[in-house]
């Protein structure tokens, strides 16, 4: 094999073990090995990194407080309400959904009985008004 030149290889789509290089030495490594190094290098993506998607779905985001806007929540995840003044429920959570240039808010009171709501904003048009499901 090492008197094989690169471009005479073998291509391949699987395989059992890899070769790596570490200072001199050169070692074979199984390809859950390399899977378990090279995932502990990728980020998990969340509210102020990029990376890999979480798989459990949305993106978990910051309480929107008295202080902030439900206005300016625009990316996709969920979000906690504590004391949101300008939401339909001060107290729940935000699920924001975004499709191009369409963004979706659906707000939800976490201990009332109270139905969702929902609005749209297209093309950064402004908020339409809550609706209830």
């Amino acid at each position: 094999m090492a008197d094989k030149k690169l471009n005479e290889v073998s291509q391949l789509t699987d395989f059992d073990y890899a070769l790596i290089v570490k200072g001199n030495d050169v070692a074979k490594i199984t390809k859950q090995n390399l899977a378990t190094i090279l995932g502990e290098l990728l980020p998990v993506v969340g509210e102020n990194n990029n990376g890999l998607a979480w798989k459990g779905g949305f993106i978990e985001r910051v309480k929107i407080t008295s202080s902030m806007s439900i206005d300016d929540y625009t990316n996709p995840g969920m979000y906690g309400l504590d004391g949101c003044q300008d939401s339909p429920y001060k107290f729940g959570g935000l699920i924001v959904f975004k499709a191009n240039v369409l963004v979706v808010q659906i707000v939800y009171e976490m201990q009332g009985s109270n139905r969702p709501k929902y609005r749209q904003n297209w093309a950064n048009q402004g908020w339409q008004s809550w609706y209830s499901f």
